[in-house]
């Protein structure tokens, strides 16, 4: 019983859900997305912010995309936590999609620029600034210039964006200890963007998604490839082995089949079938896989989530929670309520 609702992918640990738990953790439950505050979390770690898409119609010729925040400051330059949604500063310009990471927020402006905010550890987002926390503004990085960027997201130490309509991948970060920028041999030094190689030529990229230190790259035929830390099973290959290089998951239940939307969170992973069933692997801990009471800690294969009444549309994760949007749009919930996640206070609902 999860939250993410704001925006389907984001994988931070801030609702934005007013969900009524109707099952017991670690399966999943049914609630109305609702425009109930955020929980106070000014307690919690980097993970627990969120960032959606809000549409506006300043005219009926015409539609601004733009982005809302809140929960732990520093991913968003600010150095307060912030409790309530505030609009992000993109200097007007529309957005067509964003990301976030352990201490960044990424916002791709409809004109294929990246922008970004949050803490620049070793110069991740811009060369010309300092370190530390730094509100919106365009990524200056020079091997950014001049490329058009079509998606973005990070995990704890790499970040990982789609270039020319799906054509490269490139990836950076301040440590490959565990092979997540997919290109070789593991360091923990900075690395800056360098392209991602995938094993099949000529393979058009759909969707990226980063957990904590693994990453999943999705093609548009379907094909679903994985690398970086499995010690959690979070690559879905059937092992606990890590890699530094892309490989194809076609373990378990997603064996021939093809995907067409994933989600990663800290350490475990999710997929949306083209039949629309739901896929989850990795760290089962808190329920978060939405597998019921009596998964594994870890699950290293793709297994369908049970007892989906209805097809599912979109899917999310955050931290160590999951969440599900079928096409009725009742959102469905699944794991670590430990800031109020799953839209529940934790002192009612503990997970």
């Amino acid at each position: 019983k999860a939250s993410q609702t704001a925006t389907v992918g984001a994988h931070q640990d801030g609702p934005k859900v007013d969900a009524e738990a109707k099952e017991v953790c670690g399966g999943l439950a049914s609630g109305d997305l609702a425009d109930a505050a955020p929980p106070d979390n000014s307690d919690a770690t980097l993970q627990d912010t969120c960032v959606g898409e809000v549409l506006d119609s300043p005219s009926s010729n015409s539609v601004q995309v733009s982005a809302w925040a809140w929960g732990s400051g520093s991913a968003f330059g600010e150095p307060q936590p912030i409790p309530t949604p505030v609009q992000l500063p993109v200097k007007g310009r529309s957005l067509r999609g964003l990301g976030t990471a352990w201490e960044q927020t990424l916002l791709v402006a409809s004109s294929g620029a990246l922008w970004a905010a949050g803490v620049n550890v070793d110069r991740c987002l811009f060369e010309e600034l300092p370190e530390g926390p730094q509100r919106a503004a365009r990524v200056d990085l020079l091997e950014l210039e001049g490329r058009q960027v079509d998606a973005a997201a990070g995990g704890k130490e790499h970040i990982i964006i789609i270039l020319e309509d799906g054509e490269k991948v490139l990836s950076w970060g301040r440590s490959n200890e565990f092979g997540q920028l997919g290109h070789g041999a593991p360091a923990q030094v900075p690395i800056g963007p360098r392209a991602v190689v995938l094993p099949a030529p000529r393979t058009q990229v759909r969707q990226v998604a980063c957990g904590e230190a693994h990453s999943l790259i999705l093609t548009v035929t379907g094909s679903l490839f994985a690398f970086g830390d499995g010690s959690q099973g979070a690559l879905g290959l059937g092992t606990m082995t890590s890699t530094a290089q892309p490989a194809q998951v076609d373990a378990g239940a997603l064996r021939a089949l093809p995907v067409r939307a994933i989600a990663a969170g800290a350490q475990h992973s999710l997929a949306l079938s083209a039949s629309s069933e739901v896929l989850a692997w990795g760290c089962g801990k808190n329920g978060r896989l939405g597998l019921g009471q009596e998964s594994c800690d870890i699950v290293v294969s793709p297994t369908r989530v049970p007892e989906m009444a209805e097809p599912a549309a979109f899917i999310a994760a955050g931290g160590q929670h999951s969440a599900v949007i079928l096409r009725t749009g009742v959102c469905l919930l699944t794991g670590s309520n430990q800031h109020g996640q799953l839209g529940q206070q934790p002192s009612q609902l503990a997970c």
